[in-house]
């Protein structure tokens, strides 16, 4: 399955990467960082409520970790985000 989802997911980092909203030299890389990040998920919890509360924990740092430039929460919206990539 991972491997169908990968150029999707590259896809989807590339279009961010050409807008602005993701800083990433490879997103083929960036791409099986967030399928396997997502993938430890399905194998470390069990419940439906660890499993959701740790899918906000790993969204927010699989968007950092993919450069992302906008703010990721609702209450940020709208505004330029704070976080910038190193060396930047």
């Amino acid at each position: 399955m991972l491997p169908r989802l990968a150029p999707l997911v590259e896809g989807i980092v590339r279009q961010g990467v050409a807008e602005g909203v993701f800083t990433v030299e490879n997103p083929r890389v960036a791409a099986w960082f967030v399928l396997g990040e997502l993938h430890v998920l399905e194998l470390a919890f069990q419940s439906p409520a660890e499993v959701s509360a740790a899918i906000v924990e790993t969204t927010d740092c699989a968007l950092r970790a993919l450069g992302c430039t906008v703010p990721t929460t609702p209450a940020g919206a709208g505004q330029p985000s704070s976080r910038t990539r190193h060396g930047k």
